[in-house]
């Protein structure tokens, strides 16, 4: 479902998340959203029309796709200073040496986002020999890895996400998750 919202966007957003809606995505000023097969979209519309008089609501069937491996082609290699970070099917061919290999599984940290290739960067401004390095929030342990590329004495990663640890002890061990 696709809403360009009229005069009240707060309250066309409130009618989504109202009818079901798990996330909204904000494309600029107009919000799209998912539903399952069995959802009555159209009286959802009526209820985002309802909320929002001026509201125009586009409701189309979304192309079915397998996400447990179509994600992985939204992912890519990134050059970071002299190090690269790539996923575990793009690092075959990358020197071992200034490659973090990360799998995110279901943490945060690819590499895709800026936040972590600014900090990456960074890092590579300043000696690591003798340092000893906190990552905190570790995600995938991206940035972890990155500090004993670039060669801290310690590194220390810190995450809460039951899901996240395992997914950053495989990353750390050098271990592909999917056990490949």
């Amino acid at each position: 479902m696709r809403v360009v919202p009229g005069d009240d966007r707060d309250a066309a957003l409130a009618a989504l998340f109202a009818a079901g809606a798990q996330g909204v995505h904000e494309d600029g000023a107009v919000l799209v959203t998912h539903f399952p097969p069995e959802t009555d979209v159209e009286s959802v519309a009526t209820a985002v029309r309802g909320a929002d008089r001026g509201a125009v609501v586009t409701i189309g069937q979304a192309t079915d796709t397998d996400w447990s491996e179509a994600w992985k082609a939204l992912l890519s290699t990134h050059s970071v200073g002299a190090l690269r970070i790539a996923p575990p099917w793009l690092a075959h061919d990358l020197d071992a040496a200034n490659t973090v290999v990360v799998d995110p599984g279901m943490a945060f940290g690819t590499g895709d986002h800026p936040t972590t290739r600014s900090v990456a960067r960074l890092m590579q401004r300043f000696p690591l020999a003798d340092a000893r390095v906190a990552d905190l929030g570790a995600g995938s342990a991206v940035l972890a890895i990155a500090a004993a590329k670039l060669g801290a004495r310690t590194v220390t990663a810190v995450e809460l996400d039951p899901d996240a640890i395992g997914n950053a002890m495989e990353n750390v061990a050098g271990r592909d998750p999917s056990g490949k």
